[in-house]
């Protein structure tokens, strides 16, 4: 059993802590033992949410230190290249393309950057996915399924098998939207870059 490290990032409203349940439902229903922690900020108000999520035999803190974590997740692009530090030499990002302005920058008072995606491919290279999410959602008819294709996308890249990840999902949402939610991440599992 390998000890993994994952650090969920976007802002408030996009689902971060949905997706850090799901992640943990599965690893927890696996005999892992999983710790979680959340930062919040002012998530109501669209700013920036993280969870931290460490699964291994035994664990006793949830918080990822710089350089140590095996997936960052992000559903915002900007938070994706605010967290590049967490993430460790051999890890993997999976991110969003969608951004979202700040109050700042949606008061002009600051410019959101233009070459995120650039600069993000030349220090991630090969261990980063980039995934059209908003484009996705859009296909789906709801674009509050962010983190849902996302969550698709790293069980595309874990050895654990799509029926735990559904279950988990099941366990996790409201049946009402399961189905929406299978489709998502459907769609986010068979997703594959250009």
């Amino acid at each position: 059993m390998q000890a993994m490290n994952f650090l969920m990032a976007g802002v408030g409203g996009q689902g971060v802590i949905r997706f850090s349940q799901i992640l943990g439902d599965v690893l927890f229903h696996l005999d892992y033992d999983v710790k979680k922690a959340e930062v919040h900020g002012m998530s109501q108000r669209g700013g920036a949410v993280n969870s931290h999520l460490k699964a291994a035999p035994r664990v006793y803190s949830p918080i990822i230190e710089n350089g140590t974590a095996d997936f960052l997740i992000s559903m915002e692009l900007l938070e994706t290249y605010r967290n590049r530090d967490i993430i460790s030499e051999k890890g993997m990002v999976i991110s969003s393309t969608y951004t979202l302005e700040t109050a700042r920058m949606a008061a002009g008072l600051d410019d959101y950057p233009s070459d995120l995606t650039e600069k993000l491919k030349e220090i991630f290279q090969d261990r980063i996915i980039l995934i059209p999410t908003l484009e996705i959602a859009k296909e789906l008819g709801n674009l509050r399924l962010h983190n849902t294709i996302l969550l698709g996308k790293l069980a595309a890249n874990m050895a654990i098998p799509k029926d735990k990840w559904l279950a988990s999902i099941k366990n996790i949402f409201p049946e009402k939207v399961h189905e929406l939610n299978e489709k998502a991440f459907s769609a986010g599992y068979q997703y594959q870059p250009e």
